[in-house]
């Protein structure tokens, strides 16, 4: 009887979400997992509005059957239920954004959505699509070499049940008092946030291989005390870490679940792909080559058209002059002010003042002349700014509020609503 009374209580705090009135002002983002992996035959389908304190739990499908009888969660099976899930929804129309995984089928997915709802804009999630490029990055030799090593430490002093985990945990302590990273497979950008809390941790486990409780041990076989006293070992993990930190903040932006970080993220993207770039590609035995690389295969998913269309409305970017590529992004921009119009069937002539707000906004004209307009942009997140002056650019702000400054850059599955 209690859990009847609280999923009814979730339901109903559910339901008051979605029909909120700013839902129509701000937009959704809905994301599903799509996974095509036949043991998990759950296929999950959540929505996200920056007004929200949670993300909402819109529908589970429980594929059993469907599996049983031999049919598969393909492209089309996952379409025809999303497509449910956004009839299902009390304002559809105010759905801008899909955010799906890189499962093989999704790409697929994507041109089906798009061929029933063209106005419709769908995404990789960030987090997945830099994970490949991780996982890309790590079959170089030199690469996967620090990573094994790395997993070694971390398997050895790690185990809670070796002599070296609690020499760890009292000889830590006295320093940072930091634990392990832990690996999971598959999680790539797991391996990167290892080796970086190892170079952290460096101290520590110097001072445990070196100590006389770690000596009287008398180890017949000890890699992990060579490695550790490798000073080689730490020159490349230091290397690696730098080289990849760029990305690791992309992932960051994917793991926020709060603020909006889509219109951060084409920027970031550019200035990763800089810093690789800078690099040079004989660092680590070619493995900044092997990065970069893994990079620009992916590139066009990290930075897809919306993505570069709503890096214009970044405002701090905007306010300290560091817009990238504004012509290409403009183009970008011009594209989604379309498909708004579409989308939400404005009157005619919408599309022209919105582009014309938009370019007294990136010009700096008018109201956007001001110092303390230009101050409210450094200081302000980027809903809030167009929300305060959406009476000087009407049109382009309502375009701006429900995508490009409102919406995340990743599938979410905590704190999820109506579960």
């Amino acid at each position: 009887m209690l859990n009847s009374t609280r999923y009814q209580a979730n339901l109903d705090e559910r339901s008051e979400y979605l029909r909120h009135a700013s839902v129509k002002k701000f937009g959704i983002t809905t994301m599903t997992d799509g996974a095509t992996i036949q043991k998990h035959p759950l296929l999950n389908f959540m929505g996200a509005c920056v007004i929200w304190p949670k993300a909402l739990f819109l529908k589970c499908v429980d594929c059993t059957d469907h599996l049983a009888a031999g049919g598969s969660k393909d492209a089309e099976y996952v379409t025809e239920h999303m497509l449910s899930s956004l009839r299902s929804l009390p304002h559809p129309r105010y759905v801008d954004l899909i955010i799906c995984d890189g499962a093989g089928d999704m790409k697929k997915f994507r041109y089906l959505i798009e061929g029933v709802h063209p106005w419709l804009y769908t995404i990789w999630c960030i987090s997945h699509i830099l994970n490949l490029v991780m996982k890309k990055a790590a079959s170089h030799k030199k690469i996967d070499e620090i990573i094994k090593k790395g997993k070694k430490i971390v398997d050895r002093f790690g185990g809670s049940i070796h002599f070296e985990h609690s020499l760890f945990v009292t000889t830590s302590a006295k320093f940072l008092g930091l634990e392990f990273i832990n690996y999971v497979e598959p999680r790539f950008g797991l391996y990167f946030l290892m080796l970086h809390r190892l170079d952290v941790l460096k101290p520590t486990l110097l001072a445990c291989v070196n100590s006389p409780a770690y000596a009287q041990k008398k180890f017949e076989d000890d890699d992990e005390a060579t490695i550790i006293n490798d000073s080689g070992f730490w020159g490349d993990v230091e290397q690696l870490v730098k080289l990849t930190w760029p990305l690791m903040q992309l992932i960051r932006y994917g793991d926020e679940r709060i603020r909006p970080t889509l219109h951060l993220v084409y920027t970031e993207a550019l200035k990763a792909e800089e810093r690789l770039e800078a690099a040079g590609s004989d660092v680590l035995d070619g493995g900044g080559a092997a990065l970069l690389e893994a990079f620009l295969h992916y590139k066009e998913h990290i930075c897809s058209d919306i993505a570069m269309a709503a890096s214009l409305c970044d405002t701090k970017t905007w306010a300290n002059d560091e817009l990238r590529n504004v012509p290409e992004c403009k183009a970008k921009l011009v594209e989604y002010i379309e498909s708004f119009e579409e989308q939400y069937e404005e009157k005619e002539g919408f599309s022209t003042k919105a582009q014309e707000e938009m370019l007294c906004y990136l010009n700096g004209e008018g109201v956007f002349s001001r110092p303390v307009v230009r101050k409210d942009a450094r200081t302000m997140s980027a809903r809030r700014f167009f929300d305060k002056y959406e009476a000087s650019v009407p049109h382009f702000s309502r375009v701006a509020l429900p995508g490009p400054v409102s919406t995340i850059s990743r599938r979410i599955y905590h704190d999820i609503v109506g579960t």
